[in-house]
């Protein structure tokens, strides 16, 4: 019985995801390129972003002690090389996480602010990287 090969990567070679995501991200360090990828994988990640957000919007304040680790993710996927539905589900993300804070905590506008500052600090510079027109747009 021949043993199937788990994982596959684009060069042969077994591996996860990441290693298959690392193989398709530009090693040039400052040329703008994305790759726009769609696979089981990627599409998931992307429901998952976008069910986030309707839990965020839905729930309120109510997600308010997860915000921190919420803010996390999305910020990194909002330079999420392999898709663009990715980045702009992140990018769609961020105002909802700023009224869940308002929600959550009003009296703090303090860490609301510095908050802000980070989320738009972030897409100033993925954008800087954006090549998608529609990405930049969102």
């Amino acid at each position: 019985m021949a043993s199937l090969k788990p994982d596959m990567g684009i060069d042969g070679q077994t591996g996860a995801l990441d290693d298959v995501l690392n193989e398709i991200t530009p090693e040039t360090g400052g040329d703008k390129k994305h790759q726009n990828i769609m696979n089981d994988d990627i599409e998931e990640k992307d429901s998952a972003i976008q069910m986030l957000i309707v839990f965020i919007d839905e729930l309120g304040g109510g997600c308010g002690q997860f915000i921190e680790q919420i803010s996390e993710i999305i910020l990194n996927l909002t330079q999420f090389s392999a898709s663009d539905n990715i980045r702009n589900s992140a990018a769609n993300a961020l105002p909802s996480l700023i009224k869940c804070t308002k929600t959550a905590f009003p009296d703090k506008v303090a860490e609301m602010q510095i908050m802000a500052k980070k989320y738009s600090n972030n897409i100033i510079e993925a954008m800087e990287s954006e090549t998608e027109t529609d990405c930049l747009i969102v």
